[in-house]
């Protein structure tokens, strides 16, 4: 399993963060779910900070670079869409996990 962690900086109003997490939840998601070899999805925020993290896993390395273009064209609208700073996206191999099966 392969992952694509992406790292986000903003400002920390109410607003700003909810609006985050309504992009990811329902924009980001359905997305990342229609590519191949999607394997899951997390979002994680730290409010007192302005930073989030998204997490997409895929079945395999070929799965996961396929996935890229897509990748970028949902970043970008979340950059459009939000007015956030993309800081960093990064590829790791999965070693550890414990997902329950589909």
């Amino acid at each position: 399993m392969y992952a694509r962690v992406t790292t986000w900086k903003f400002d920390t109003s109410p607003a700003r963060v909810e609006e985050i997490i309504s992009r990811n939840r329902d924009a980001v998601l359905p997305a990342a779910r229609q590519l191949e070899g999607f394997r899951g999805f997390l979002s994680v925020v730290n409010e007192e900070e302005g930073q989030a993290l998204t997490l997409t896993l895929w079945e395999s390395e070929d799965a996961e670079r396929a996935s890229e273009q897509a990748a970028n064209r949902i970043r970008r609208g979340t950059v459009e869409a939000t007015g956030i700073s993309m800081t960093s996206a990064q590829r790791y191999r999965v070693e550890v996990h414990d997902l329950p099966p589909r």
